[in-house]
């Protein structure tokens, strides 16, 4: 019977911690904006994890309420068969967020062992994204008369001002 290396049962802390919003797959800045209750949290394998099946442990909370150490959310299992350098694991899909700033760490879980490494926070712990549940539809581009106006990629807030004598309906 051949033993795991010490390393198998102990992994090291986590590496690049990454969010990504669900829509597009567009990577999400820390502190930035998410138009939905879900994300998705990645993060790469630390050198010297491997020869045995991994999943990542996060711990995701509102900005206002402190870590506690005490996991929500797993990822699936990822088996890593040898030594190797900046395994990345797949995104971990998280549904059901509240409206508003959230802040999350993770730490990776050898399987069946059970033994975890020490929690890593996503942006030192400060915000790492907020929820915003306000934005339900936004268009391309906006009719005004003949003419088309206020062309973006992406919702933003829209401010109409009435400079003439005609009324504008929204």
């Amino acid at each position: 019977v051949l033993a795991a290396p010490a390393w198998a049962s102990h992994p090291n802390p986590p590496a690049i911690p990454f969010e990504q919003q669900t829509a597009a797959g567009v990577p999400v800045p820390a502190g930035g904006v998410v138009n939905t209750n879900e994300i998705r949290l990645r993060t790469a394998a630390s050198s010297s994890t491997c020869i045995a099946d991994f999943t990542l442990e996060f711990e995701i909370r509102p900005i206002s309420t402190p870590f506690s150490g005490v996991v929500t959310h797993t990822s699936a299992p990822l088996n890593i068969p040898t030594c190797t350098t900046g395994v990345v694991y797949p995104y971990t899909l998280i549904t059901g967020l509240a409206a508003g700033a959230h802040h999350w760490q993770v730490r990776e879980k050898s399987n069946p062992g059970g033994a975890f490494s020490a929690f890593v926070p996503f942006n030192t712990g400060n915000t790492a994204f907020t929820v915003n549940l306000g934005l339900t539809a936004s268009p391309t581009s906006v009719p005004f008369g003949n003419q088309r106006v206020g062309v973006v990629s992406q919702p933003v807030p829209v401010v109409f001002t009435n400079f003439g004598t005609s009324s504008v309906t929204v």
